[in-house]
């Protein structure tokens, strides 16, 4: 069972899952219409001509009313007589070539716009990547609780569905292993079985991975039983572009090559290393050897195997935890809330709500009342809500 330090942790994470895009939502006075134009981002793509449009309101982490709609020859839909909908929540969705694709959430006043984009498919790895990778170490007597979350993107302009799996329908994208040693693999969501193929030793996620950067994540925990000359090997599939590691404590440290020492922090759970690395091709080990920590500055080691990049890798940890300036990772959001020295600002007022039915979804998956298709479509239209009351440009 997951630590309870890392449970509520996790909770919150994916409680602000949240990916910083321009919202579409449009309103004015109304008897309760919504449209919508369905798009496609790919090149010379099409799209699904009177394919269905669905069309969920939800409250309280629950779906309530649905309706359908076919999509017009000219990629418009449109729902009407609404009016005992109006002021609820909702998002339009679609299904193009086995991916589905949603709206972003809006409150309907009347009338709303809610256009959904859609994207040909591919199973070409090539254009994936891990944006940030993070690593939160704890260790906790002869133990290390050990949290992984990855942000996936997208660089292409495809969906990238993965490769299939055997002689079935299954694709996998992101292949992850973990340490042989590790004990207490726990995943926040549908883990193994689920979402993810595989077993305890090694893992590949089969979401399919849309154009964009953060499109995608993935957080679990294990343990690992701490002894001198302990070595933890890290290998995706996939480039990593960044890695961020936090390591609670001074008694621990770490040393490996392209791993570089951001300094010691004073945080609310007391004094934490920083380290940073990458980025990293895809098939290239990362490697971390902890050490015992005496007090003297930690090692540092240069780059082996680095990525030619187009400009600087920056070098803070809470600076490395956005991306452009627009995307804000999702761990980093949450992690260095705790982690970090100065004060975060608080919640949005208007986001708690929906903060909150997204830990009610999470308890409710947990107690099997909530089937795994059910909670991920659920749960993505929580996440877009929570992104729709945040303040742009932080």
């Amino acid at each position: 069972m997951r630590p309870t330090r890392w449970r509520s942790w996790g909770a919150v994470v994916a409680s602000l899952c949240i990916f910083w895009v321009g919202g579409v939502a449009a309103q004015a006075a109304g008897d309760g219409v919504v449209t919508g134009e369905v798009t496609n981002g790919t090149s010379g793509g099409t799209i699904p001509v009177s394919a269905p449009v669905t069309l969920q309101f939800f409250s309280a982490a629950e779906w309530t009313n649905t309706y359908t709609a076919t999509l017009d020859l000219d990629g418009t839909f449109r729902f009407g007589d609404l009016g005992a909908e109006v002021g609820n929540d909702f998002l339009t969705h679609i299904i193009y070539q086995g991916v589905s694709y949603y709206s972003e959430p809006i409150n309907l006043d009347g009338e709303a716009v809610a256009d959904i984009q859609v994207y040909e498919a591919t199973d070409d790895l090539s254009l994936v990547q891990v944006d940030q990778a993070h690593l939160f170490i704890v260790p906790t007597g002869d133990r290390l609780q050990i949290a992984e979350y990855y942000l996936i993107g997208n660089t292409g302009e495809r969906t990238c569905v993965g490769v299939g799996q055997g002689d079935g329908d299954e694709r996998t994208t992101v292949a992850f292993t973990v340490p042989p040693a590790a004990m207490g693999l726990t995943f926040d969501g549908p883990g193994l079985g689920e979402r993810f193929v595989g077993d305890a030793t090694g893992f590949a996620d089969s979401l399919p991975i849309p154009p964009g950067m953060g499109t995608i994540e993935v957080d679990f925990v294990y343990e690992l039983v701490y002894e001198d000359g302990l070595e933890l090997t890290r290998e995706l599939n996939v480039p990593v572009q960044s890695l961020v590691i936090i390591v609670n404590g001074s008694e621990i440290g770490l040393e490996g090559p392209g791993v570089e020492f951001g300094g010691m922090m004073d945080t609310q759970m007391g004094r934490a290393a920083s380290y940073t690395a990458g980025p990293y091709n895809a098939g290239v080990p990362v490697v971390l050897h902890f050490v015992p920590q005496d007090g003297a500055v930690l090692a540092q080691v240069e780059a082996a195997t680095p990525l030619e990049t187009s400009g600087p890798r920056r070098r803070d940890p809470v600076s490395e935890a956005l991306i452009g300036g627009g995307v804000l990772m999702v761990a980093a959001f949450v992690a260095y809330q705790v982690w970090q020295a100065q004060p975060s600002p608080p919640m949005p007022e208007s986001a708690r709500d929906t903060v909150a039915d997204i830990v009610a979804l999470d308890e409710r998956y947990a107690n099997g009342d909530v089937t795994d298709q059910d909670y991920e479509r659920r749960r993505a239209a929580l996440k877009r809500r929570v992104r729709s009351y945040l303040p742009r440009g932080r």
